[in-house]
Order: C-alpha cells, then structure tokens, then sequence
C-alpha cells in the first residue's frame, strides 16, 4: 500500500503505464500494468474502476497458461471488492479461484494470502467448518514459510471460527491464538515507515485486540482468575481506541484536501501512543504471567 500522500500521483504512473504498454501491444504486459492499476483504485476506494480494471486484466490473460500470477492477482482484486460490498460468495469464489491458481504455481506467499482471505469470506457466509478447514491451512502454512500478514490473517479468522463453537477447550485456543495474532498486529505496525501502513496496521490490532477481549470475557464467566485480564485489556483498549480516533480524523481531513499524512499525524510520537503500546506491553505481560508464561491453560 502506497503513502496516501502519494497514491494519486502512484495510480497516475500506474495509467501511464497501462497506455504504454497497451501500444507496445504485449497481452500479459498490459494485464500486469491493469493489475497494478486496479490495486492502487481500490486503495482509494474506486471500487468501479478498480472492477473494470481488474476485469479488463483477467480477460486478457484468461485462456494464457504463461500469466497465472497476473490472472491470480485479478481473481483477488475482485474478491477484495466483492467483499467490500459484503457480497461473500461472489469474494469466496474468487479467493478460491486464485488459491486455486496459487497452488498450482507453487506461490506459498500468495496462497497463503488467498486462503486466509477465503477463511474470512466463507465466515462471514456462516460457512464456519469450510472456513476455520482453511484458516487451520493458512495458519499451519503460515509458520513454515515466516509470512507475517498471512499468519496474522489466518490466525485472526482461525480464531474466530473457535469462537463459534461451544467447547470451551476451542475458546482458550481462540485466545491463545489471538495473542500472537495481537503481537503480530504491533510487530507490523512498528515495522511500518509509511504512516499509511502505520494506520492501516492500527486498524488491524484494534480488530484481533477487540477479538481478544471478547474471547476473555466469555470464558471469564466461569474462570474467575481471567476478570482482571478483561478489566486491563479493555482500558488498554480504550486507550487506543481514543488514539486511533484522533490518527483517523487527521487521516480524512489529508484525503479531503489531498496532502500527505506527514505532518497532520503527529499522533506518532504522541505522549499518548506511548502510554497505550506500554499498556498493550503490560496487558500482554499480565495475560502471559497470569496464565502461565505464553498461553492460557486450560
């Protein structure tokens, strides 16, 4: 994901480069420029030419056995946008369609990716066997081959799913899971140079955070020890939710007039960002003594 201070001037190179190589005439060229193209629409929410472009590239390249990434990366473009409109089986089908492909090409990284977004579509369809059998893929996957975004979107969805059954037993695996997920989710965010991805992985960490939290207070019913876990992650929760409020107000008002985020989100070494990443530390610290070292027992 590109600066959002520098996303328009991206998709302009992007177009640029489509007409170029729309007259150097090259096919699987073109469906490269188009994909690029159609990913950098969708960042900024034009979803209608992000569709029209990516559809535009898988017809090029659709019957061309050379350009499987290109038709891959179209196929989750639109399941991406499928599921932006909350049309869960359209994205299903096409996550699975590009897994499919994936696969096939032996492209770990990319089928990872796909799967786990496959997981969250075929949840949010109430699909949850289907979906937690491929998140419980992506996640086992995910370790083997060190991929940070796929383990933690695997993960975050594999929990889900254990959170829809009745056993105990899969709601500690939930929160175990959830607290790599949420450790994950800051590894990123601090790795992060760009304040785009920062605010990006933010959003992020809040969802797996809230997932967490929500897990806990379930099993703190009858697990007296988990409450003040709950109490403290809550706070910390709130503490960033109140952070995060102020990094999105600044991040709609740079979209609005078309600047760079640079230096509207101060929030970044904010007295208060500190205090919540060493209260999520704290939290993280207590839930791990408290519960024996890395995991929750059960």
């Amino acid at each position: 994901m590109k600066s959002l201070g520098r996303i328009s001037e991206a998709l302009a190179e992007a177009l640029a480069d489509v007409e170029l190589q729309r007259r150097l005439g090259v096919r699987r060229e073109i469906a490269v420029a188009l994909n690029t193209a159609a990913t950098l629409h969708f960042e900024m929410n034009q979803l209608a030419d992000a569709e029209r472009t990516a559809k535009e590239s898988l017809h090029l390249v659709e019957n061309n056995e050379s350009a499987l990434s290109e038709k891959a990366s179209a196929l989750y473009t639109l399941g991406a946008i499928a599921a932006t409109h909350r049309d869960w089986k359209e994205a299903a089908k096409s996550y699975k369609e590009a897994l499919e492909i994936d696969e096939a090409r032996c492209a770990e990284d990319d089928a990872v990716n796909s799967m786990s977004a496959l997981a969250g579509a075929l949840l949010k369809d109430g699909q949850v066997a289907e979906a937690a059998r491929f998140a419980e893929q992506a996640w086992n996957r995910s370790a083997r081959i060190q991929s940070f975004w796929g383990r933690y979107s695997a993960g975050y969805y594999f929990a889900a799913c254990k959170m829809t059954s009745e056993s105990r037993t899969d709601w500690y695996d939930a929160v175990n899971i959830l607290l790599e997920v949420c450790s994950l989710a800051k590894r990123m965010r601090s790795e992060a140079r760009e304040e785009a991805h920062k605010i990006f992985h933010s959003i992020e960490f809040n969802d797996s955070y809230h997932l967490l939290i929500e897990a806990l207070v379930a099993l703190s019913g009858q697990d007296v020890s988990l409450r003040r876990m709950v109490f403290e992650t809550v706070e910390r929760a709130k503490a960033r939710a109140l952070v995060e409020s102020i990094a999105a107000a600044a991040q709609q008002e740079a979209e609005r007039q078309g600047e760079c985020l640079g230096g509207i989100l101060a929030y970044a070494t904010d007295p208060r960002e500190e205090l919540v990443r060493a209260g999520y530390d704290e939290t993280m610290t207590l839930l791990r003594r408290e519960a024996g070292l890395a995991s929750i027992t059960r």
